[in-house]
């Protein structure tokens, strides 16, 4: 996988692959995979919340304004 960045981002990922000791390509890996954890956990939790539906049926209220 190929991909462009900023200049600053290069320079912050290679000044941190430094900090922490390991590869760049390894950094990336890293960052990636937790992000793409991060979004996965948004959309179960997204999900689960679409399945819970509506606490209450708010139905009745419509015509209670007529």
């Amino acid at each position: 996988m190929t991909f462009r960045v900023t200049a600053e981002d290069a320079v912050a990922v290679k000044r941190w692959s430094r900090r922490l000791r390991i590869d760049r390509s390894e950094f990336l890996r890293q960052a990636l995979r937790r992000r793409l954890a991060e979004l996965n956990t948004a959309q179960d939790g997204l999900a689960l919340a679409a399945d819970w539906g509506p606490v209450e049926d708010w139905t009745d209220w419509a015509d209670a304004t007529r």
